[in-house]
This record gives structure tokens, sequence and C-alpha cells, in this order.
């Protein structure tokens, strides 16, 4: 008697129950709280390319229409040897010199070493981009 051939399955699921088609995407909140116009704006993004560095999102945030609600435009200064620096974003600007204020990148809350041009968002990741200050306030004496 013969068998009849198998159809190829369907599904999608991995043995351990995830979908493999499953996107890949990381929350990504830029935040001012230190100075005029102050925003906390949230967007879940796409993880296209598992290699990209965040500046290519903050890219992509700008010019498409679904993410432009995160970002407007921002500013940065190129350091050869160190990557992209961000002066501002929507027109808020990191005023180190003058109070130490700065862009800083945190990962699921935890600071980052890394920068805009070397930071990679994983998936299921909370990125963060916020002003913060380290002036004479924030110490503890």
């Amino acid at each position: 008697m013969a068998s009849k051939p198998l159809k190829p399955s369907t599904s999608t699921d991995n043995a351990d129950g995830s979908d493999s088609k499953k996107k890949k995407c990381f929350t990504f909140t830029v935040k001012n709280q230190l100075r005029k116009p102050e925003f906390n704006k949230s967007v879940i993004m796409k993880i296209e390319n598992e290699k990209s560095p965040l500046i290519e999102y903050m890219e992509k945030a700008v010019v498409d229409d679904e993410q432009k609600r995160l970002m407007e435009k921002f500013t940065v200064t190129y350091y050869s040897g160190k990557g992209y620096f961000i002066e501002a974003i929507n027109d808020v600007r990191g005023t180190y010199l003058a109070d130490k204020s700065y862009w800083l990148i945190r990962s699921d809350l935890k600071k980052t070493d890394k920068g805009i041009s070397s930071f990679i968002p994983q998936d299921g990741t909370e990125v963060l981009l916020e002003l913060i200050t380290d002036g004479p306030d924030d110490k503890c004496e």
C-alpha cells in the first residue's frame, strides 16, 4: 500500500514555540525634560538589518512618516575614530561646556558606553535617547 505524501508544514513555530517569521523590533524613545520644548516620545521600530547602528534608525525616523512623531530632525558632529556625536534633537541642544548637558543612550534603562555610530539595537530592547546633565544639581555632597 502506497503512503500519501506529507504536506509541507505551514507552521512557523520553532521547537521553543516562538514564531520564526516574527518581525524583530525595539522600542525607541527620545526624552527631554531639561529645557523647552520638553518631549517624551516613543515608537516601535522594526529591525531590518541586525547590524545597523542607532544613527541609521534615527535617520529613518526623520524621513519615515510613520516614525516622524519620534523626532523631526537631529544634528550630529563626526569625530574621527569616535563616530557621530549628537548635538541636538528637535532643535534641543546638549550644551556640555555651559551646563554639562548631553544626549545619553540607555538600553533597557542602563547607560551604554557606545555612541550612535556603534550602538546596535537588539530585538525586544528599549532604547532611550535622553538629554541629561552632569551638572552640580546631580551630584551628591
